[in-house]
Parts: C-alpha cells; sequence; structure tokens
C-alpha cells in the first residue's frame, strides 16, 4: 500500500508492492517494441500493467532507457509534460490559501502532473517539518511508505524545488488521484491523473487520504488536526491525519 504524507497530512490506498521488494522488476532489460507498444506483444506491459479497473492496485512501471519505443508509447504517460503547462495557481476564496486550476479540458484517465521536489531522508524531513511548524508554517512534504517484505520510505519536499503541483489542494471529492510511477530507477515519482473529466476554470484536487476519525482524535489530544475546508458534499470535516507517523 501507499502512504503519502501532503502537508502533515497522510494519503492512504491499498496496493499489491511484491514487484516494489524484486530488484529484477527495477533492472529489467527493456522492450523492443518499434514506436508504440501493444499489450499483445510488448514484454513491459505484459509484465507491469496496471488493472485498468483498478490502476491503483499495483504500482506503475514505465518503458524505461533501455526500451526502443518511443515517447509516443502508451507506457510512457508520465514522461511528457501531461498538462502542466495549461494549469495556474490563484488565490482562493474560500480560506484554502492558494490552489490550482486548468485552463483547458483535462480529459478521465490522462496524467496531469508529477509532484516535484527534493528527495531527501525520512529523519531530515520530520526536522524540517518540526521547524516549520515552530514557525507557524506550512510544509511541502510528501513521504510515500510502502510497505511489503521491507517498508520503505521516499520523502519528497517541494518547499525550496518544485513545480505548481505543491499549490494542489485537498478534496473528500477530488479530480486527481496520485500514484507512485517508476522507471530506471527504484526511487517513485509521483504523478497525479485525472479521476474524472475535469472542466476549464476548474480546481484541481487530490485526496489526501484517509479515515477522518484518526484526525478526530487528534484533534482532541495533539491540536495538530485542522477543520477541512473543501466544502464537498462528501466533506468528512477534518483534514486526514496519522497518528502513527511521528
Amino acid at each position: 500500500r501507499y502512504r503519502m504524507e501532503l502537508r502533515d497530512v497522510f494519503f492512504t490506498s491499498r496496493c499489491d508492492h511484491s514487484l516494489v521488494q524484486d530488484q529484477d522488476a527495477l533492472q529489467y532489460e527493456g522492450c523492443h517494441c518499434d514506436g508504440k507498444c501493444a499489450d499483445s506483444s510488448c514484454d513491459c506491459l505484459q509484465r507491469f500493467a496496471a488493472d485498468q479497473s483498478c490502476p491503483a492496485q499495483k504500482p506503475l512501471f514505465e518503458c524505461n532507457s533501455q526500451c526502443r519505443c518511443t515517447l509516443a508509447c502508451p507506457n510512457r504517460a508520465t514522461q511528457t509534460s501531461g498538462f502542466s503547462e495549461h494549469l495556474r495557481v490563484f488565490l482562493t476564496h474560500d480560506q484554502k490559501g492558494w490552489g490550482v486550476k486548468t485552463a483547458v479540458a483535462i480529459p478521465q484517465g490522462s496524467f496531469v502532473i508529477k509532484y516535484v521536489g527534493q528527495v531527501i531522508p525520512f529523519e531530515v524531513a520530520k526536522q524540517r517539518r518540526s521547524l516549520q511548524e515552530s514557525k507557524g508554517k506550512m510544509t511541502f512534504l510528501i513521504v510515500v511508505r510502502e510497505i511489503g517484505k521491507v517498508t520503505t520510505r521516499t520523502c519528497i519536499d517541494a518547499r525550496h524545488q518544485g513545480n505548481i503541483s505543491r499549490f494542489i489542494n485537498h478534496s473528500c471529492d477530488p479530480n486527481l488521484e496520485a500514484h507512485c510511477v517508476r522507471r530506471d530507477s527504484p526511487i517513485p515519482e509521483i504523478a497525479f491523473f485525472a479521476l474524472r473529466d475535469i472542466l476549464p476554470g476548474e480546481e484541481l484536487c487530490f485526496c489526501y487520504g484517509g479515515d477522518s476519525q484518526p484526525a478526530k482524535e487528534a484533534a482532541h489530544n495533539t491540536g495538530r488536526a485542522r477543520r477541512c475546508l473543501c466544502a464537498s458534499a462528501k466533506c468528512c470535516l477534518w483534514m486526514p491525519f496519522d497518528l502513527d507517523d511521528d
């Protein structure tokens, strides 16, 4: 499963990460496809392609530098700029601060943008979070926890080096979904895909994840939890929070 922390809250979904622990899966010979890969003949797609009915159930492995296919290959979706050039930062009017909206329509299932930042050790991430909290400032950390034979954490800090994706807000009814994507390296990249068709001018959001109950407990016990301001019909009232990762 993934456990991803953004601005001191967590996103959690269950995934089969047995492939992530297999070094052969991370350093495999590329496919020999010409142009675009096809499901029936591509070694990469046959071995690693996600179940499209439930894509989050497997980590995503894209064609890599050892593959002969071109950037037009459907298994190189996140190796393009996606819709990043059509995204705009704007100041929201509902106390959420800055947000991100799209200037064009985004079809369901499309790759939108990556979460970009510095990859840092988990202990450094905790230190930076504590420092920002002591100053009353927001963090821009994602912590991906992958649980298999060995539990690994990948920490991405977008505060000093990042892109527009660090301003994407939380929603309990999101239009984006985050996925771990790998190619050429065991370190995952975080890519956002459209959960549904997104209209021009619509704000982009993804669910930081988890049950609201831990956030309610944290509000009473630590005072660190925050009210959710997404105002969707499915709003859980509290921002997601995980007490187990301090």
